[in-house]
């Protein structure tokens, strides 16, 4: 007998490893409470500004380095303590928007968020899980209200700075049960900052709780811990991150921290602050909001290679920064609605560098700009991303008016019609024109006397007139006369070197070209090439 077989069932719609959402049920009392413990921390943060005695922190790099100051990755460090608690803060400048890195901050969607994380934490023994994220608090892209969980690895954290024996001393895993919040700031946060903080300054706490129906507590706390946003200027932010733990009262000398724990801190707060370049690059590739054809740089080289284009090394360009890359020196992008774009090797990365260039393209740029929504599927083709509508509905003036045009005889031959002037007679257009058609006394200086047709008319009495120069002699002394103005800008006993006629149009035309931009990551490549 032949076993019939059964219908095949129909194919449940699986959701993300990380997205717990739906196995939690929260109550409204319990969401009351989660937004007061969430504007609580972020008042504690700020007054966590000024309230504390903030002393520089001397790393390895510091010791190492020539002048003492802090390492080239421009971060700088400050410490501080009370009886209960450990804070050290990190301070950095980021050269993208303030929204973008508050959106890079308020990340909702759960495999962007353990996308962001792996970029702060590295890959290796990273995981969270978003547990809730009501509604009414997570409708703007500047908010978020987000119970979580995360899980490091405490050797990954500490394998550049801890010491071998504080390395073996730990568990193997760090788990935080916490609160991800962000809102937008009221009037009342100047008071709390003891100072006046800048127009689109914000602010996103991370603060453990412990609810009934949540995720578990963890081994691990976050206390006064967060992030600063303050922008600095138009594409330049001042990015502070707080990080806390509890001091052990326990110790024969009153309240210690563990160098374990210190160097924990250290390494997560260095982590972060050096890949939230790259979290910013994720997310504008995942939502598409990137530079748009016009402001691209063009030529013949790669710009991280410099080698040439041929049939087999085509041409690209990165969707990020502009420059023109080949194939070897970028890479393909995931993107919202199943897309893919390219970036260069250095946007991957987050290279700061990458950065400045994108915020320099990005002011050339008109100021009425449209980003595309991430729902909104008619701005899905990500090679005219950005593009202002001043662009897309820009039609170039025809050289001939309809009005002016009329169709004569079956093959339709356009001819414009002549407009004639009433009180203009017959007689008058047969006279001939009082005024030559070319006049050379209006091109005095300009006009060579030998050429036939302009000895035909007499010459103005200036080209006969002009001045020269003294003749120099064949050599030169500290006696003959300059032609230029001596200038002493930079400062050196010599002077400074004359500078063209075309000066400003040359240096227009070099910036146009991408021949001022930044080449640190090349530095990098080689550096760790000869490593």
């Amino acid at each position: 007998m032949r076993r019939l077989r059964s219908p095949s069932r129909p194919c449940r719609i699986s959701t993300p490893p990380h997205d717990k959402r739906l196995n939690v049920k929260i109550t409204p009392p319990e969401t009351h409470w989660l937004r007061a413990a969430g504007q609580r921390a972020t008042e504690d943060l700020l007054r966590l500004e000024t309230a504390k005695k903030w002393r520089p922190v001397q790393t390895s790099e510091m010791i190492n380095s020539s002048d003492g100051r802090r390492s080239d990755s421009g971060i700088l460090l400050t410490q501080t303590a009370d009886n209960k608690l450990f804070t050290l803060r990190g301070t950095t400048t980021i050269h993208a928007t303030a929204a973008d890195v508050v959106r890079v901050l308020c990340i909702k969607e759960p495999v962007l968020v353990q996308k962001a994380f792996c970029r702060f934490f590295g890959t290796t023994g990273t995981l969270v899980n978003v547990y809730f994220q009501p509604e009414d608090d997570n409708s703007a892209s500047n908010r978020v209200l987000s119970v979580e969980t995360l899980e490091l690895q405490s050797t990954q954290l500490g394998e550049l700075d801890v010491p071998q024996t504080a390395q073996t001393s730990g568990d193997g895993k760090r788990k935080y049960a916490f609160l991800r919040y962000s809102q937008p700031l009221e009037s009342t946060a100047d008071d709390l900052a003891g100072r006046s903080l800048p127009r689109g300054s914000a602010v996103c706490i991370w603060e453990t709780v412990d609810m009934k129906s949540g995720p578990k507590a963890g081994n691990a706390a976050f206390h006064k811990c967060g992030f600063l946003v303050e922008p600095s200027s138009e594409n330049q932010v001042r990015l502070t991150f707080y990080l806390s733990h509890a001091l052990d009262a326990s110790g024969s000398q009153g309240s210690v921290l563990s160098s374990a724990a210190y160097f924990i801190l250290l390494r997560m707060i260095r982590s972060t602050l050096r890949s939230i370049h790259g979290a910013i690059v994720d997310y504008r590739i995942h939502n598409i909001t990137t530079l748009p054809k016009s402001v691209w740089n063009d030529g013949s080289h790669c710009s991280l290679c410099a080698k040439p284009f041929k049939l087999f090394r085509p041409k690209h360009h990165c969707r990020h920064c502009g420059d023109v890359v080949c194939t070897s020196c970028s890479m393909m992008r995931d993107a919202r609605d199943n897309q893919s774009l390219r970036a260069c090797m250095p946007c991957v990365e987050g290279h700061p560098s990458c950065m400045m260039r994108h915020s320099s393209k990005l002011s050339q740029m008109p100021s009425q700009l449209i980003y595309p929504s991430p729902n909104d599927p008619k701005r899905a083709n990500h090679d005219d991303v950005l593009q202002p509508d001043l662009y897309r509905q820009r039609s170039e003036p025809s050289l001939h008016k309809v009005k002016d045009v009329k169709l004569k005889d079956a093959s339709h031959r356009l001819r414009p019609v002549v407009k004639t002037d009433p009180t203009i007679t017959p007689d008058m257009r047969n006279e001939p024109p009082t005024k030559s058609m070319f006049d050379p006394s209006e091109f005095d200086g300009l006009v060579d006397p030998k050429l036939g047709w302009g000895a035909s008319s007499p010459l103005s009495s200036s080209v006969h007139e002009k001045t020269h120069a003294p003749e120099r002699g064949k050599f030169i002394t500290d006696s003959s006369p300059l032609t230029y103005h001596l200038s002493f800008k930079h400062g050196r006993a010599w002077p400074d070197p004359p500078e063209a006629p075309h000066e400003g149009k040359r240096l227009r035309k070099a910036q146009t070209l991408g021949l001022f931009r930044r080449h640190d990551e090349a530095n990098t490549y080689v550096h760790s090439s000869f490593a």
